[in-house]
């Protein structure tokens, strides 16, 4: 324990017969250089806080760049789905009407195919009777 230490002591316990403590600030030029250090210290965090900073703003200019190309891309993509939505119901639709056409045109050839039937039937009674 100090000399300080122990006068202090004795001046909390009651013992007098040692002299006071006297606390002593340091001086005005310490206390100016103390502070210019710490300002020192802050500015240099500052400026390095700043280039962090702007490192920062560059990447985030980088990323807005690259967000406004993707939605530009879905977009794109966005338009190309309703456009192959209407083709996909248009060629629904021609294929609905194609196979309306097959069944009518295979009825039709069945309707021919016993009318054809029919007349050879007709010619085999006619050419029977006439000979």
């Amino acid at each position: 324990m100090t000399n300080q230490h122990n006068n202090l002591l004795h001046a909390i316990e009651g013992d007098l017969s040692q002299p006071p403590v006297v606390a002593t600030l340091p001086s005005l030029q310490e206390r100016t250089a103390d502070r210019r250090e710490r300002l020192t210290r802050a500015l240099a965090e500052i400026r390095d806080m700043d280039e962090q900073t702007a490192g920062l703003k560059g990447v985030v200019d980088a990323q807005k760049q690259r967000i406004g190309e993707l939605e530009a891309m879905v977009a794109f993509l966005d338009k190309r789905v309703e456009a192959l939505d209407r083709d996909r119901l248009t060629y629904a639709k021609q294929a609905f009407s194609l196979a309306r056409q097959i069944r009518g045109i295979r009825a039709l050839t069945e309707e021919a195919a016993q009318i054809a039937d029919a007349a050879d039937q007709l010619e085999q009674v006619g050419g029977a009777e006439a000979g």
